[in-house]
């Protein structure tokens, strides 16, 4: 059947794939939460602007178990982008 097949591509992907650069799921969930937490309790920025900052979060828990890891960087890189394509959103809105 097709879905055993997708849950053992599911499984090897999470289980042994993400696991082997990123360390067991709980000990990132953990690492990430609390970066975010921290961060909320002081945010009083634009709500669009948090999400973007807790994704960059999320790749530092990463990071945390694999400081190599290439794609997290990029990705860091990629959600910064998107900080800055809200930036220059709200100043054009308060422009026009």
């Amino acid at each position: 059947m097709l879905i055993d097949e997708f849950d053992a591509l599911i499984a090897k992907t999470v289980n042994e794939d993400r696991m082997s650069v990123y360390g067991h799921p709980i000990d990132h969930f953990r690492l990430s939460s609390k970066l975010k937490m921290a961060v909320r309790e002081q945010w009083h920025g634009d709500p669009a602007l948090l999400h973007p900052i807790e994704m960059i979060l999320d790749k530092i828990a990463r990071l945390a178990n694999s400081p190599s890891h290439f794609d997290s960087w990029l990705d860091i890189a990629g959600y910064a982008r998107t900080a800055i394509l809200v930036l220059d959103a709200t100043e054009k809105t308060k422009d026009d």
